[in-house]
């Protein structure tokens, strides 16, 4: 008779079989995915230049509009990426978080731990592998790296701006992050390489 083989989707702390999770990764990932976007806007990048009425080719020269006090009159244009398309920045109206993305999805901060801590301990081919379990527990902590990257990829730009140092505590006391670096979100790739991912012509 077949031994009853349980899924061994298991937490990295102690190694104990972890408890049903409230939320599919498919759900997960929808709703990791509806906090940010219920945070943020995407913004169209412009820029300042001067309005130039006249260009000598011969001389280099050239001449400005000026507006009643003799200073240059300024236009907005669009900051351009390489395909000749409008870039757009992504602003966020309010700072993303662990705490703030809990409260969104419903869930206790340690139920969002152990989304990212989960992990399947039977290598493929070894007796009573289930492949489903395994993809199961993959997805359960890709989508946690993901959701953090973002969060530490706002602190880290938030820490370079003035007074920063609170963003800067965060990436360091809460992240484990010191310095500007790249944060590596697993087989997923770079959060850059994610980030890009959400659309052409977004900076961050």
């Amino acid at each position: 008779m077949a031994k009853n083989i349980k899924k061994t989707v298991k937490l990295a702390k102690g190694g104990k079989v972890g408890r049903p999770k409230k939320l599919t990764p498919e759900a997960l990932k929808r709703g990791v995915e509806a906090y940010f976007t219920s945070i943020s806007y995407l913004e169209p990048v412009w820029r300042e230049e001067p309005v130039v009425l006249d260009e000598d080719p011969e001389t280099g020269g050239v001449t400005y509009a000026l507006d009643e006090y003799g200073h240059r009159l300024m236009r907005r244009v669009p900051v351009l990426d390489a395909k000749g398309e409008q870039l757009q920045r992504l602003v966020y109206t309010q700072p993303p978080g662990d705490f703030g993305l809990c409260d969104y999805l419903k869930i206790s901060r340690d139920t969002w731990e152990r989304y990212g801590a989960a992990h399947y301990d039977r290598e493929p081919g070894a007796d009573g592998y289930d492949e489903a379990a395994a993809k199961e527990a993959e997805d359960y902590a890709a989508i946690y790296a993901l959701a953090r990257g973002r969060i530490c990829a706002y602190l880290e730009k938030a820490a370079e701006e003035k007074g920063g140092r609170g963003a800067q505590f965060k990436l360091e006391r809460l992240y484990g992050l010191t310095g500007k670096q790249e944060v590596v979100v697993g087989a997923a790739g770079t959060v850059e390489e994610y980030l890009r991912g959400l659309g052409e012509g977004v900076t961050y």
